[in-house]
């Protein structure tokens, strides 16, 4: 069986058992461990019956989840059965080993790592569903994930399981498996909703894994079968969370888009590596100390997928492209038409928010949808009411889509400075993240931002002096009487208040704009 220790450098290995005390001590606490365990069984027990009367609309809730967050689902046809299940039907293989062994070692942490880092956001944008469904379900699923997945940072907890394991004693809350036969395909199955959420998630990220195991049909099968075992799993959900998260946190502090489809490219082109540069990529990734030519090869990469999956939807549509992914037929200071293309390329459908409230309006009939925050898509057949600041996004569907958009004028200020932040490892913080809480001062509405560089480092990652130019956008609705010259020092003392920011100076004055 190839082992971590023998994967992952001493240092790196340190790293990952101190990430996974911090996570024992965050989502348990001092709770002791068989109390932990007896109450994660009563809860689940509730949970089990709590979930008996809606079991169908909490399956058919899972795969929407999976389908509407992972667009290649759909793209590739890739069919999904999900069920909820007993746990004497819940099954898994077993099994264990040279570089291909390891590396899908690793793959599978990370499979098990984006199933476990996925779950909570997926429960807190899906919330209004599953309230729907039964409201007391939603604290529930938050506690068992929390206990199920804090357990596997305690050492003497992954003793027993493996115990249990080697015992013959049944301990999987849910398994899936990749099918392949007309059609590629998920089949999960699992004892409750949140676990087969989890399933399905580890499904998807299984299919990208398929990618790094190398080698002839035979080979890769006996790699599968020495490497995916049930004896391996403690220690993958162990550390996979946080490989996941590490390389995950490159991608996001490096992409400018939350377009599903790029991440799972962008894994399965760390999974491509040759198992030097795999292995180099992925242990910088953990120590947050990636070279400049790792540095250099995640721009590129990112940016060429970015590329190609716009030139191969754009190439398939036959259309060519535009500054926008939609066109204005009539613009007056009350309303605008606008025309989205039936071949408009999806992945230019970003999520965004506006300046003013809007109506939308369909004219004719359609199958688009329009998808708020915290909401799974709805259908624009009616009107729909969207308020200033609240990010949306609008989902294709088959043929044109005409709107009537109905906004109401605002006023806008606008100020730019240079931004000077701390994205180190050692004490400072992503640079997304710093944005994030910018973004979150209130009056703020829009952040942009790019490379200011005045010492050749660009890099927003791992950098304790990024330098930065920042452009922010002032909704005034909280400053009845206007926007004043304090309100302005106040909001610029609350940015440099922010942990990560070093200094923060104006470049350009208050901007007043109609909009």
């Amino acid at each position: 069986m190839p082992r971590y220790q023998d994967i992952f450098s001493p240092e790196t290995l340190e790293k990952l058992n101190q990430k996974s005390a911090e996570s024992l001590r965050l989502l348990l606490g001092n709770k002791d461990l068989m109390r932990v365990m007896m109450s994660s069984q009563a809860l689940l027990n509730d949970i089990i019956a709590a979930e008996a009367p809606y079991k169908q609309q909490l399956e058919d809730l899972a795969v929407s989840i999976v389908k509407d967050t992972y667009p290649t689902l759909n793209d590739e046809s890739i069919e999904i059965d999900a069920k909820i299940t007993s746990m004497s039907d819940v099954e898994r293989s077993l099994d264990e080993a040279t570089p291909g062994e390891k590396r899908r070692r690793v793959i599978n942490a990370i499979t098990q790592g984006a199933s476990v880092a996925s779950l909570a956001d997926f429960f807190r944008i899906f919330k209004n569903h599953i309230d729907e469904i039964n409201p007391s379900l939603y604290e529930k699923y938050n506690e068992i994930m929390n206990q199920t997945f804090g357990i596997y940072d305690n050492d003497n907890a992954i003793a027993m399981m493996l115990a249990a394991v080697a015992s013959g004693q049944k301990m999987a809350g849910g398994s899936s498996k990749i099918v392949i036969s007309e059609a590629l395909g998920i089949r999960a199955r699992a004892i409750c909703f949140p676990m087969l959420v989890h399933e399905l998630i580890k499904g998807y990220y299984g299919i990208l894994g398929q990618r790094g195991v190398k080698g002839d049909k035979e080979t890769r099968q006996d790699i599968v079968r020495k490497v995916d075992t049930l004896a391996n799993e403690p220690e993958d959900i162990r550390y996979g969370k946080f490989i996941y998260k590490a390389i995950d946190n490159i991608f996001q502090a490096f992409a400018d888009s939350d377009d599903k489809r790029i991440q799972s490219f962008f894994f399965q082109d760390i999974y491509d590596l040759g198992d030097d540069e795999f292995f180099s990529f992925v242990e910088n990734a953990i120590n947050q100390n990636l070279t400049s030519q790792q540095i250099q090869w995640v721009q590129d990469t990112i940016g060429n997928i970015i590329d190609d999956l716009r030139a191969d939807d754009l190439a398939a549509s036959g259309i060519t492209e535009e500054k926008h992914p939609y066109k204005d037929l009539k613009v007056t200071k009350e309303y605008i038409i606008r025309e989205f293309d039936e071949n408009i390329d999806p992945i230019e459908l970003k999520w965004h928010r506006d300046n003013e409230d809007r109506i939308i309006e369909i004219i004719g009939k359609t199958d688009w949808k329009v998808q708020l925050e915290n909401q799974l898509p709805v259908s624009i057949n009616q009107p729909i009411s969207i308020p200033r600041g609240e990010w949306h996004r609008v989902i294709k569907g088959t043929g044109k889509l005409t709107l009537k958009i109905i906004k109401e004028e605002s006023t806008q200020y606008t100020f730019a400075g240079v931004l000077i932040t701390n994205t180190s490892s050692e004490d400072g913080r992503p640079q997304k993240d710093i944005l994030s809480d910018i973004r979150a001062i209130e009056g703020i509405t829009i952040v942009t931002s790019k490379d200011y560089d005045t010492s050749g480092e660009t890099s927003a990652f791992n950098n304790p002096n990024y330098y930065s130019i920042i452009k922010v956008k002032v909704d005034p609705n909280p400053y009845k009487t206007g926007f004043t010259s304090e309100n302005l020092q106040n909001m610029l003392k609350e940015i440099r208040s922010i942990k990560g920011v070093k200094n923060f100076k104006l470049n350009q004055a208050v901007e007043k704009t109609t909009v």
